[in-house]
């Protein structure tokens, strides 16, 4: 089905078909979903960042839209994500492994979590976002491994 968009849209213009929406950047047509809700956020200001420093941590919803570093020497280190940290659909926290720990393995507690191919930090400089995409259900999503 070809798609016939509009001519000299203005920038920030959106056009849907079905179930699909699409906004104008004043060059070209990206996609966008619309069936998330939540914070809307900008760039215009740097990241907050915390530093985990034990082999073990549980975010919490103050590190909505932080910069968590895994920056410990401590063998491995697990991110546990539970119900406590209540975010909403669309909020997330980007992790990013800095220090010279052996791992950074994320496990659940009585929410869901998924990621591809599994749970853990590839290597040292790897990083990933976790997506709240519905109550008690996250997405890890970046350089991973099983």
């Amino acid at each position: 089905m070809a798609i016939d968009f509009p001519n000299s849209p203005a920038t920030n213009a959106t056009y849907t078909v079905g179930n699909r929406s699409w906004i104008y950047d004043g060059a070209v047509w990206n996609t966008y979903n619309t069936s998330f809700s939540g914070s809307t956020g900008g760039w215009s200001s740097s990241q907050t960042v915390r530093s985990i420093t034990t082999s073990t941590d549980t975010p919490t919803s103050a590190d909505n839209g932080y910069l968590l570093t895994v920056d410990t020497t401590s063998g491995a280190v697990t991110v546990t994500i539970n119900s406590s940290l209540g975010l909403t659909t669309g909020q997330r926290i980007d992790f990013m492994w800095v220090g010279a720990a052996t791992s950074v393995t994320f496990s659940a507690s009585s929410v869901t979590l998924n990621g591809t191919p599994g749970l853990k930090l590839r290597a040292r400089y790897s990083a990933a976002t976790l997506v709240c995409t519905a109550s008690n259900t996250y997405v890890l999503v970046g350089d991973l491994s099983a």
